[in-house]
């Protein structure tokens, strides 16, 4: 062989090796690219892993998972892959997984109140949630939530040392109160905003936002502030933002008084938000609509009734037939639950106007009876509602009933 063919073998070698060489390179799996993730399935190791957020002051990414879920799979693929993610969360967060399916996973999910899979939550050194993300999350939505946590929990360490320096400002504090997880710092933060901004005879615009997303409930001190500047809040702010803020106090302090089983705080929700806030043509249907709801949840069927039949006796007899068909339909939509409820709403759709030949009237029933399991009867008003029935959608609805029968006669 001469010098010139070896010559060009080895070159035609080399340049063979090199293409094999990036060939391999480039059908390897990058060892690196992936978040590294670690597998949680007890209490003990997820005390370890709090252990190493304080230590190593990062925050811990929860992916609540399990194996049939569709969007787990598409977010570790279209998302957890990603190079920047990869880099991002390995630096900022320890990361970690759960089967929400395995015992312990069960455990945490309900804790945090998981409603679906994937569910990620974001959590601090003191087991305190910093935020939550739900189901499939595009890429740019992804990595700008975890850059907001970030950030967050950054400044809050910030406020935290100038907190206890008293050098923050009013509009630092609301920030602070805003992004703070702890409870007890955040009533501290309440107390000392309110004590420096509450009596203001002209409160900041600021400080009325701040207050309007805060759990506010029937006569306590932030309650006073809104009945003492309400014309304020309207004239600064308009009807529609007030009207929020009397929406959020009267549902707070309702939800109180029915968890407490409270009839004071219902009076003085009747006596004092309704008829201080509320347009006076409002009023009356508020306070009985307030009542039917506080009596349905303490379960207190016996004065709901009272309520309604009370409230019948008020209606011109020519009207009361469209009022009982209301009050049934009520109870389905609202409390279909309760079979002490079907029970009135059956009793009330027998006095219903045209219960022989309304559709709608003699439908309900049917459903009403089914649901009571009075099939024999269901059934022969869906006899009546399906000779009525006039068009696909009513000829459906009735279908759907029917199921309902036939599938509880069996």
């Amino acid at each position: 062989m001469s010098n010139l063919q070896a010559k060009v073998i080895e070159n035609n070698m080399k340049k063979f090796l090199a293409l094999l060489f990036l060939v391999i390179i480039y059908q390897l799996p990058s060892v690196n690219a992936q978040i590294a993730f670690d597998l949680i399935g007890s209490e003990e190791d997820w005390g370890e892993v709090l252990n190493k957020s304080e230590i190593q002051d990062k925050p811990v990414f929860v992916d609540i998972y399990t194996d049939w879920c569709g969007y787990c799979r598409k977010m570790d693929k279209d998302v957890f892959s990603n190079d920047i993610v990869i880099s991002y969360m390995n630096d900022n967060y320890l990361n970690v997984k759960v089967d929400g399916e395995s015992d312990f996973g069960k455990s945490f999910a309900e804790v945090h109140q998981v409603e679906g899979f994937p569910t990620y939550v974001f959590i601090d050194s003191q087991n305190d949630a910093l935020g939550y993300l739900e189901g499939y999350i595009e890429l740019e939505e992804f990595k700008s939530s975890t850059e907001d946590v970030i950030a967050n929990f950054q400044l809050i360490k910030i406020y935290d040392k100038r907190y206890l320096a008293n050098s923050l400002s009013t509009e630092e504090l609301i920030k602070y109160y805003a992004i703070s997880v702890d409870q007890q710092k955040k009533k501290m933060i309440y107390d000392q905003l309110f004590k420096e901004m509450g009596n203001n005879p002209n409160p900041s615009k600021e400080f009325i936002h701040f207050l309007a997303k805060t759990d506010i409930y029937i006569n306590d001190e932030a309650y006073a502030f809104m009945k003492k500047h309400k014309e304020l809040i309207r004239k600064d702010h308009g009807d529609e933002e007030l009207e929020g803020i009397v929406n959020g106090i009267y549902e707070n302090s309702l939800t109180r008084a029915i968890l407490k089983k409270d009839q004071k705080i219902l009076d003085e929700i009747l006596h004092d938000l309704i008829p201080y806030f509320l347009a006076e043509e409002t009023q009356d249907i508020a306070r009985y609509d307030s009542k039917k709801i506080y009596h349905a949840y303490t379960n207190q069927w016996n004065k709901y009734e009272n309520i309604v039949i009370a409230r019948s006796e008020e209606i011109p007899g020519d009207e009361q037939g469209v009022f009982f068909y209301n009050e049934g339909l009520s109870i389905v939509n609202d409390y279909r639950q309760f079979e002490e409820a079907l029970i009135m709403a059956d009793v009330w759709l027998m006095k219903s106007t045209n219960i022989e030949t309304d559709f709608d009237s003699i439908l309900l029933t049917a459903y009403v009876k089914a649901l009571l399991n009075q099939l024999e009867e269901a059934s022969s008003y869906l006899a009546k509602a399906s000779a009525l029935a006039s068009g696909e959608e009513e000829e459906k609805l009735v279908s759907e009933i029917r199921s309902l029968v036939e599938s509880a006669d069996n």
